[in-house]
């Protein structure tokens, strides 16, 4: 089996080209130009792009070595830390990448579609604190 690392950084390569692709083909953010269906989950909206995106196909893509190989504790965990990382990396690129949504409105007057949590003038998406605790404690505690 490869090196953690090595599995690291290719599911970062497999975000960051997310980012490239759905920066292109959701340049308005949260599938605004998009079509098809949009269902109020509490106070969060989930759209049916991002539902067969993020709730079915990365999952299913993810663990394919899982599919494949057979069930892996270790092997898992890698991928769901990566995972978690690796989603934070691709929505922040998204702004990077993409002509029309440029990062000068990664902030809570444009990319509503986010919970930011604001400290002085300083604002950042809650999830891209949650997410990266949450791999680091998943890391400790099964692999450490």
């Amino acid at each position: 089996m490869l090196p953690d690392w090595a599995i690291f950084l290719y599911i970062q390569a497999v975000f960051v080209s997310i980012a490239a692709w759905e920066s292109h083909i959701d340049p308005e953010g949260w599938a605004k130009t998009g079509q098809g269906w949009r269902i109020k989950i509490g106070a969060r909206e989930l759209t049916g792009y991002h539902f067969w995106c993020w709730l079915v196909m990365l999952p299913l893509l993810l663990l394919m070595p899982l599919a494949i190989y057979g069930w892996d504790k270790h092997l898992f965990i890698v991928l769901a830390v990566s995972a978690f990382i690796g989603i934070v990396i691709e929505d922040f690129l998204w702004f990077v990448f993409n002509p029309k949504f440029t990062v000068a409105k990664w902030n809570s007057e444009y990319a509503k579609w986010h919970w930011w949590i604001k400290i002085g003038k300083f604002e950042i998406p809650e999830f891209y604190i949650l997410l990266p605790i949450v791999a680091i404690l998943i890391w400790y505690i099964f692999l450490l």
